[in-house]
């Protein structure tokens, strides 16, 4: 996303030994910054001010999903879309390590109880991942011209 188009880029982890290699040219930095912190509490981010959020095999990694899902609505502008990429319950990554993954019914849920609107999940991949998005179409936004 910062090299194609340009944007602002934030991780979030829990443990930063994920974390890419710091060796950016110094005004790339600001355009990517790695955080580590637990998605359920994003306090260091506004509300209503990010584009998307992004979780590629990440879901069942987290401690508390629907908090997490939470704090990816608030902090998102009106419009904003989460899209999320996992393994599904019963899948073969399940099978090789033994996982809590969740089901697409599950993540449709949860989106929604979040707040989500327009929310899409689905299988893909013959079954093998699962596909979720979602957009805040209403709810408090700030004020743009700050």
């Amino acid at each position: 996303l910062r090299r194609t188009y340009g944007q602002r880029v934030t991780g979030v982890d829990i443990s930063d030994s994920a974390f890419p290699r710091r060796d950016a040219p110094s005004e790339s930095r600001a355009a990517l910054r790695c955080i580590k912190a637990d998605a359920a509490d994003l306090g260091f981010m506004r509300d209503g001010r990010v584009d998307a959020v992004v979780a590629v095999w990440a879901l069942h990694e987290m401690r508390d999903v629907e908090g997490c899902l939470r704090e990816a609505f608030r902090v998102l502008r009106r419009g904003g879309k989460i899209l999320i990429v996992d393994f599904p319950r019963q899948s073969v990554a399940q099978r090789l390590w033994k996982e809590q993954y969740h089901t697409v019914e599950e993540i449709d849920r949860m989106l929604r109880k979040a707040g989500f609107d327009e929310v899409r999940a689905k299988t893909v991949e013959r079954g093998q991942v699962i596909w979720a998005m979602g957009f805040r179409l209403a709810g408090g936004d700030t004020d743009p011209s700050e």
